[in-house]
């Protein structure tokens, strides 16, 4: 009985350790960040629980380390760090009919060292006036929910506006010729 307590103690500490380690590397906010937590902790964690209570219930505990990892796997996900990939999905839903991509910039590295993430797009606009542009880029961030039907009447009237929300500010600048949507984390 109290090797076996000592082996569940053993299993809650690396459990812990390696959740923390996971946690400190960002992977959760890698692509597929989910599917590696999962599988490190669920996975991992379950086999060896089931591999180390050499009983039969070891495989009822494995099962349960199994989802316990799995969920934990989902929190690390949702509390990782946002990464250049991660804006770069955030840019992709804009809906922004008749712009074309002409180059795309990432820079800097989900844990703000030595900068925060920052992807900036400059975009090849149809052939309208700045103003249409200003109501077309601004209706593509309305539909994403990023602003509300009283800012979008407000950027009619400038060439360009910045938004900031809970983890990313937002820059857009509207030229003659070109849009540039920049996305910068900010934690």
């Amino acid at each position: 009985m109290r090797r076996r307590v000592l082996r569940i103690g053993a299993g809650v500490v690396a459990f812990a350790a390696v959740t923390g380690a996971l946690h400190m590397l960002g992977v959760g906010g890698y692509r597929g960040g989910f599917a590696w937590t999962a599988v490190v902790l669920g996975g991992g964690g379950g086999l060896a629980t089931g591999i180390l209570l050499r009983h039969s219930s070891g495989m009822v505990w494995g099962l349960a380390v199994a989802v316990a990892g799995a969920a934990m796997g989902g929190l690390l996900a949702e509390a990782a760090p946002v990464s250049t990939g991660r804006l770069a999905d955030q840019m992709d839903d804009l809906q922004l009919p008749f712009f074309e991509a002409m180059e795309e910039r990432r820079s800097g590295h989900s844990w703000c060292r030595p900068t925060c993430p920052v992807v900036e797009r400059v975009y090849d606009p149809p052939d309208v006036s700045p103003s249409a542009l200003a109501v077309t880029t601004g209706a593509a961030f309305l539909d994403h929910g990023l602003i509300e039907d009283q800012q979008l009447q407000s950027l009619v009237r400038q060439n360009g506006f910045r938004l900031v929300t809970d983890d990313v500010r937002i820059r857009v600048s509207i030229g003659d010729d070109r849009v540039t949507i920049r996305y910068e984390a900010l934690r």
